[in-house]
C-alpha cells in the first residue's frame, strides 16, 4: 500500500481503517503525501462533507458482523463524492472467518473497481482493488464528431 501512496503522490491522502489499523501506514507516508487524514469507517460520513476531496483515499475493508453495508456505503462515497483515486484492501472470501459479511472480486467489480497487481504482495486471501476516474472508462474509437454530424450531406438532404 505504501507504493501505491508513494507513486500517486497525493496533496491530500485519507485512510479510511478500523482503529489501530491505519495509524502505522500514515506515519510511513506522512514525508509523501502533504495532507493525511485518518477515520474510521463509522465516523468517515460525521467527518466528510460534500465539498471534502483527496486526490486518494485508502481503505482497509473490514466487514463487520455479517453486515457489508458500512464499507460498501464508505467506498461509493469516496468514490462517488470525495476521492478522485480510491484503493481498497480487503480480506476475500478464503480470509474471511465464518461470523464475518465476505468481500467477493464480483463485489468490487460491481463497484466500477479493477483489481491491483499490489495484490500479489499481499498475504493470500487478501486483494487490492483500484478505482481512478481518470482512467475508468476508455473512449471508444467510434465517439467523435466524425460519427455523430455528417457534414457532407448538411446542404444535401433536408431533416
Amino acid at each position: 500500500m505504501q507504493d501505491i501512496i508513494i507513486r500517486h503522490a497525493p496533496e491530500r491522502l485519507m485512510i479510511v481503517a478500523p482503529a489501530g489499523r491505519g495509524a502505522d501506514l500514515a506515519k510511513r507516508v506522512a514525508d509523501q503525501a502533504g495532507e493525511v487524514v485518518q477515520s474510521e469507517p463509522a465516523a468517515v460520513f460525521q467527518e466528510l462533507g460534500d465539498t471534502a476531496r483527496y486526490d486518494l483515499a485508502v481503505v482497509f475493508a473490514m466487514h463487520g458482523d455479517k453486515d457489508a453495508t458500512v464499507d460498501t456505503r464508505v467506498i461509493g462515497r469516496l468514490r462517488d463524492v470525495n476521492a478522485g483515486s480510491v484503493v481498497v484492501a480487503a480480506a476475500l472470501q478464503e480470509a474471511t472467518p465464518a461470523d464475518r459479511h465476505p468481500w467477493r472480486t464480483q463485489d468490487f467489480i460491481a463497484l466500477g473497481f479493477r483489481r491491483a497487481p499490489e495484490t500479489r504482495d499481499l498475504a493470500p486471501g487478501w486483494g487490492v482493488f483500484r478505482y481512478d476516474i481518470h482512467d475508468y472508462k476508455t473512449t471508444p474509437s467510434w465517439l467523435n464528431s466524425r460519427y455523430w454530424a455528417n457534414p457532407g450531406r448538411w446542404d444535401k438532404e433536408r431533416w
